[in-house]
């Protein structure tokens, strides 16, 4: 596993999971596509057809899963996690395998905690006794499962699934708009650490913010996050667009605000892909061109937040799947 460690970064259970397709090449896109369903079954119990449809018709989906992309496995834990917030100890579970299996929910605990709190400790710090027992059950499962990963591959596993991710500055071309500072300093960019801090504080706000309703906060969050990562590829727009369909039928847009917005969303994305294609098939120099269709998609996806933010009105019910 070391020889391809340095483009693995996910958990090795998740690989000796996958082995089954060193004898029948087809299990690993059969499982992603399973999950997809499954993805797609828990939209539909939580937030009805409409919404399931559009996230299991979504071209985006299809590729990804098709393709040979674990995330639909992490989107249905994520959803799960959510959905199953009343029930404290399953919910804290899916939880901690979510973040074991990708970093980007972990930022989900401060909403969850907040969302239970019913008390404030000194006059101002809020807290509940579910919040704990939530936090003492996730804490554990992540520790065990990352002493399991531990236990066999050692660094390797803390380097390559985890601690690479606070350091990781890319110099491959993707649609992050810090990539061009990364690719002219060699990875040394002093705005890797900028970006971080940014990610960190604006899902801080979205948790104090929107705790109430962990859908929308944890979808907001998620688009927050990739939005400002360091590294963006086509596969992490898949994180949100699992959590879209759920929040999508308290978004009061009409139907040409919505069909506008997604026609900017992936039109951004056309804008990057053609100097990216020019870049990666033809050998031509179209950096400034990628980094200024990487500054439009930004923006783009920030409209975007804005727009659905503003519209959105929720209906604060407690969360419950039957």
């Amino acid at each position: 596993m070391s020889t391809i460690m340095h483009t693995y970064r996910y958990t090795p259970l998740l690989a000796y999971a996958l082995l089954p397709v060193t004898s029948f090449p087809p299990f690993g896109k059969l499982l992603f596509i399973l999950f997809d369903l499954i993805s797609a079954g828990l939209i539909l119990k939580i937030s009805g057809q409409t919404a399931a449809l559009l996230y299991l018709f979504n071209p985006l989906t299809i590729g990804i899963a098709v393709r040979g992309n674990a995330e639909p496995i992490i989107g249905a834990f994520t959803i799960l996690s959510i959905a199953m917030l009343e029930n404290i100890p399953i919910s804290a579970i899916l939880q901690a395998i979510s973040v074991h299996l990708k970093t980007y929910p972990a930022p989900w605990a401060l909403t969850v905690w907040l969302y239970y709190a019913d008390k404030k400790l000194f006059g101002f710090l809020p807290y509940s006794k579910k919040g704990i027992l939530y936090g003492i059950i996730s804490a554990c499962t992540f520790v065990s499962l990352s002493w399991l990963s531990y236990s066999l591959y050692q660094e390797e596993f803390l380097e390559h699934a985890h601690l690479h991710h606070l350091s990781r500055q890319d110099t491959r071309h993707n649609f992050s708009i810090w990539f061009l500072s990364f690719y002219l300093m060699d990875g040394n960019s002093p705005y890797g650490f900028l970006c971080f801090l940014l990610q960190l504080a604006l899902c801080l706000l979205i948790s104090f913010k929107f705790s109430s309703d962990p859908f929308f906060a944890s979808f907001l969050q998620t688009f927050v996050f990739v939005t400002f990562n360091k590294v963006i590829t086509s596969q992490y727009f898949i994180w949100y667009l699992s959590l879209l369909p759920l929040v999508i039928k308290n978004l009061k847009m009409s139907s040409l605000r919505v069909m506008s917005l997604s026609a900017l969303w992936f039109g951004s994305q056309g804008l990057w892909l053609l100097p990216a294609y020019f870049f990666e098939m033809e050998g031509r120099d179209s950096f400034l061109w990628m980094h200024s269709s990487s500054i439009v998609h930004f923006a783009t996806n920030i409209f975007i937040a804005c727009q659905i933010i503003t519209h959105y009105q929720p209906k604060h019910a407690k969360i419950k799947v039957n």
